[in-house]
């Protein structure tokens, strides 16, 4: 009995798809989940060499590359980090959690069985 996901149907599966957010207070943005290397870069560009993580700087980065609409550029980013955080938060958890990035993820994903 085989009961293991085909090739074609887990290569389907691996694609990046944009999902619609609704934000509470501001309306409907486009999102996307990271890659695994837009994910590793951003971790590591936002990784000191003390290993403490720049929470703000991955936070940032990570809404930068989710966001799909409104396209926000490297212009935007003052704004962002001086803004409601409400707003910026619910965006940006979405996208870590769709990237497997959210702090529960380890819980989600189980013990792999």
């Amino acid at each position: 009995m085989d009961n293991y996901v085909g090739h074609d149907d887990f290569m389907q599966a691996l694609k990046i798809t944009e999902e619609d957010f609704a934000v509470k207070g501001l309306g409907t943005v486009r999102i996307k989940p990271l890659s695994l290397s837009d994910r590793a870069g951003i971790q590591k560009q936002h990784t000191g060499k003390d290993g403490q993580l720049d929470v703000l700087g991955m936070q940032t980065a990570a809404l930068l590359a989710g966001l799909v609409a409104p396209k926000l550029t490297a212009d935007d980013v003052e704004a962002l980090r001086n803004g409601k955080p409400a707003i910026i938060d619910a965006i940006t958890l979405r996208v870590m959690e769709t990237s497997g990035m959210d702090p529960d993820f380890e819980k989600k994903a189980g013990d792999g069985s």
